[in-house]
C-alpha cells in the first residue's frame, strides 16, 4: 500500500501561519516589518522546521531590511509558537521572501505589451463583433433574403 502525503505538517503549518500572522501583526515592534505579509509556510516531515514565505511592496534593499528584521525577531515568533501550538519541538523558523507576485507582474505586463492580457479580446468577443456587422457566414442571413424576395 503507497504511503499518503502526511497531514499533520499541512495542520502544522495552517496553525503556525496563523500565530505568526497574529505576532506580526499585533507584537512586533520594529518598523522595517510594516507591509510584511505571510504568503506561504513549508513544513518539514519531522516538524522541526519551517520556512515561512512572505511578501513585502518595495525594491530589494526594502525585502533584505524586512528579512533581517524577520531574522531578528525568529526567537520572538519561535516563544509565541511554543507557547500556542502544543509541539514536542518548537520548529526552527527559515524566512524567505515571496517573489512570486513580482514575477506574475512582469509577466502581466509582457503579456500587455503585446496585446494579450487581460483587457485584450478573446476570440468569442471576435466572432460576436463580426456578426453584428452583418457578416454572418454561417448564411444564416442568406438562408432569411431568399424567403424575403420569394415572398
Amino acid at each position: 500500500m503507497a504511503r499518503s502525503r502526511p497531514i499533520r505538517p499541512a495542520r502544522v503549518a495552517s496553525v503556525v501561519r496563523e500565530v505568526i500572522a497574529r505576532t506580526l501583526t499585533f507584537d512586533i515592534k520594529d518598523p522595517r516589518v510594516i507591509g510584511v505579509t505571510v504568503s506561504d509556510l513549508e513544513v518539514t516531515g519531522d516538524l522541526q522546521e519551517v520556512r515561512v514565505y512572505f511578501h513585502v511592496d518595495g525594491g530589494p534593499q526594502r525585502v533584505a531590511e524586512a528579512t533581517a528584521a524577520l531574522e531578528r525577531a525568529a526567537g520572538f515568533f519561535r516563544r509565541a509558537i511554543g507557547e500556542q501550538v502544543r509541539l514536542r519541538l518548537t520548529p526552527r523558523l527559515i524566512f524567505r521572501h515571496d517573489a512570486s507576485l513580482e514575477y506574475a507582474s512582469r509577466i502581466e505586463a509582457r503579456l500587455a505589451e503585446l496585446g494579450l492580457g487581460a483587457g485584450a479580446p478573446k476570440a468569442e468577443d471576435a466572432s460576436d463583433d463580426a456578426d453584428q456587422d452583418g457578416d454572418d457566414l454561417d448564411g444564416d442571413d442568406l438562408a432569411d433574403d431568399e424567403d424575403d424576395e420569394g415572398a
